[in-house]
């Protein structure tokens, strides 16, 4: 949630308040205090830096107030990673369609949920049978997981996505068992959880 104030028109502000960022499994919605004397908003959704003198019409989505009251907000698709969503005021003056002074903006990371289980199999050597299923395909190296104690990493692999479960068989001695962690450079991106 971000505290911000959104311009609109010349010499007018209007305080904004908080933007929210909820999470929802049909996707993100966005609220706020909808700018007065403002029929309609774009928003777009960035990785990266944005410049609404270059932005297209076509990589953004537009909302009418109508629309934003029925909803209870304005809905964006849920795509995973870390997006900064800018909500631009948007007017028709003249017959020409012109974005107003100023824009509102909030940055909300969607993180990918990874469920594991494991069973185990135990003899002279333990075979663990690891389950794995993700909301998103997630890449090679993403998962990993060690033995321990010991502390060799290894890969877990590929995770197909929803609805396609990924299973591996791993062994260790009697005496070792198993710690899965995602790989540091993601682990904003992705949720592990042991179900």
């Amino acid at each position: 949630m971000i505290e911000c104030t959104m311009g609109v028109g010349e010499g007018r502000r209007v305080n904004a308040g908080v933007i929210k960022c909820h999470e929802e499994d049909s996707g993100i919605r966005l609220t706020f205090n909808w700018p007065s004397g403002i029929e309609q908003v774009y928003i777009f959704a960035t990785r990266g830096n944005f410049d609404i003198r270059q932005a297209s019409l076509g990589d953004g989505k537009l909302f009418t107030l109508q629309e934003y009251k029925k909803r209870g907000g304005c809905m964006m698709p849920k795509k995973p990673g870390v997006f900064t969503y800018y909500i631009c005021p948007f007017l028709r003056e003249n017959a020409e369609d012109i974005f107003a002074d100023g824009m509102l903006q909030a940055t909300h990371t969607c993180r990918i949920n990874i469920d594991y289980t494991i069973r185990q199999r135990i003899g002279r050597y333990k075979n663990h049978e690891i389950t794995m299923l993700a909301d998103y395909p997630v890449a090679r190296g993403i998962v990993k997981y060690e033995k321990e104690p010991g502390g060799v990493e290894y890969i877990f692999g590929e995770i197909p996505g929803p609805g396609r479960p990924v299973i591996r068989i791993a062994r260790t001695a009697a005496d070792e068992s198993l710690r899965f962690f995602i790989s540091e450079e993601f682990s904003e991106l992705y949720n592990l959880r042991d179900s």
